[in-house]
């Protein structure tokens, strides 16, 4: 199912997905619960068909704190539909050195990209 840069998945779904250089990569709003987020997203996938199959995405949690246990839950709705997580990252640099410290690599910054090259932290 192609999918359009930057548009919600589904026209109910609040994960929104986007193409990168790194790949494909999953926004998080700021303002959703997680349990809402981690249904969008299995719903989302399934369906999709084998759009993602044998795929690797990113989750970018913009910014939302990361948590753990999130990210816990999303890796286990991609790992039963045989898509890898690629890596885990946010839009700010407090976010992505917390994200950084539990071992998830940091996409390389883009000069003039201003999710990576924060004016107002």
């Amino acid at each position: 199912m192609p999918v359009a840069e930057d548009s919600p998945l589904s026209s109910r779904s609040n994960v929104r997905i986007r193409g990168t250089r790194e790949g494909l990569v999953i926004i998080l709003p700021e303002d959703v619960p997680a349990l809402d987020l981690v249904q969008n997203l299995q719903d989302d996938i399934d369906r999709s068909g084998n759009f993602f199959h044998q795929g690797e995405l990113i989750i970018d949690f913009g910014k939302r704190p990361p948590d753990l246990e999130e990210i816990s839950a999303f890796d286990a709705v991609l790992r039963e539909r045989g898509i890898r997580l690629k890596t885990v990252t946010a839009g700010t640099v407090q976010h992505r050195d917390t994200l950084q410290r539990w071992g998830f690599r940091q996409p390389r910054p883009r000069l003039g990209d201003p999710r990576h090259f924060p004016t107002s932290e």
